[in-house]
């Protein structure tokens, strides 16, 4: 009985993080907070981007948007953030949105051009928009998740850095001041120790998960992780001026490591589902009814 309550309670809590899944990458893509940085940093860098091989087609700097309209957007748009998370009956989410687009303005004004520094600044705007995700569905995120969440951060990051540096050549300086500093075996060997760190850290989780079936298919989850990584690892290694967003979800081989992934996770919450059911069933045979005797 106690296992079942134990069970019934891990059932609960998985499925809030599944729900949290879920309404965080709607959060990631709320509108208000998203446009307001991109057209900040597209207003800001426009000159750069029009020299870009790739950012030049964006819409302010190919001319299709002038700027004073792209900035009466991005007011609009801060102002539609912040006062959302009140209006939902989420103070901790206006918070967490102010101090986005603070962040992205500051980046966008000055930190940007400050070596490693900027980088951390990159990564930081990633897991804040986790923490908006966990705050707009009021699930409290482990350490766990934050610190799997930090380093998946920080590799996107160095991984941009090393794809514009070497994809750019000498141009990268001229779009990016900050490059110069950088040297292309550093941020690859930062690259591949944040994504062994990051797999170390999922199979620390992993462990600590409880029960021999849960713990064994998320441990087996690890294995399409380390191959997302390998392959997200090879992928940015050739020259490319691609965003990396595009490496992520664009890649087949990508796209079946993800998707193995995801599989082989939700095969272990699988058992925990049935004894959930079992359990709710077992309750309703033993409790009194007025049909029953």
């Amino acid at each position: 009985m106690v296992e079942h309550q134990r069970v019934a309670v891990r059932v609960r809590e998985e499925r809030h993080v599944a729900h949290a899944g879920v309404q965080r990458v709607s959060a990631e893509r709320h509108p208000g907070a998203l446009e307001l940085g991109a057209r900040l940093r597209d207003v800001i860098d426009v000159e750069r981007d029009r020299r870009h091989p790739v950012k030049r087609l964006r819409p302010i700097a190919a001319g299709e948007i002038g700027r004073s309209h792209a900035t009466l957007m991005a007011v609009l748009f801060a102002g539609l953030a912040i006062v959302g998370g009140p209006v939902a009956g989420v103070p901790l989410l206006a918070i967490i949105v102010a101090s986005y687009l603070g962040l992205s303005l500051l980046y966008s004004l000055v930190l940007k051009h400050v070596p490693v520094l900027e980088l951390l600044f990159v990564a930081s705007g990633f897991m804040l928009r986790v923490l908006g995700g966990a705050a707009a569905t009021r699930v409290v995120p482990s350490v766990w998740f934050l610190l799997v969440c930090s380093l998946g951060a920080l590799l996107v990051a160095t991984a941009k850095r090393f794809t514009e540096l070497t994809g750019l050549g000498d141009q990268a300086v001229r779009h990016r001041p900050a490059m110069r500093w950088y040297r292309p075996a550093a941020l690859r060997l930062t690259q591949w120790l944040t994504a062994i760190a990051m797999l170390v850290t999922y199979l620390l989780w992993a462990l600590g998960e409880h029960g021999a079936w849960l713990r064994g298919w998320h441990l087996v989850s690890a294995v399409p992780l380390a191959a997302a990584l390998a392959r997200f690892g090879r992928l940015t290694g050739r020259p490319t001026v691609r965003p990396v967003e595009d490496l992520l979800i664009r890649d087949a081989a990508m796209a079946g490591c993800e998707l193995a992934w995801l599989l082989s996770f939700a095969a272990g919450l699988l058992q925990l589902g049935q004894l959930s059911i079992y359990e709710k069933g077992t309750t309703w045979l033993r409790s009194p009814g007025p049909n029953r005797c």
